[in-house]
């Protein structure tokens, strides 16, 4: 989850991953460039980073340590 620095608010994960996969939709413009792979591939990583945290989003950003995020992403996977 992102907890606001300056509003008493949390983002969750999983909206902030959907916000994310919006904005990848819109990449590339007359300034740069989309990415040199598969355009839907690209949203589809945008949008599913991170997916392990799901609906039980309860960690800060950078609240877990490596080893925790690396079980949490085994497990999901599994």
């Amino acid at each position: 989850m992102f907890k606001s620095k300056s509003r008493d608010v949390i983002f969750p994960q999983a909206e902030h991953a959907k916000f994310s996969a919006e904005l990848a939709k819109n990449w590339g413009n007359n300034q740069f460039d989309k990415p040199a792979i598969d355009f839907n591939a690209f949203v589809e990583g945008v949008k599913n980073h991170d997916m392990a945290y799901g609906d039980n989003d309860n960690f800060q950003l950078g609240e877990l340590s490596l080893e925790q995020w690396a079980d949490r992403i085994t497990n999901f996977c599994d």
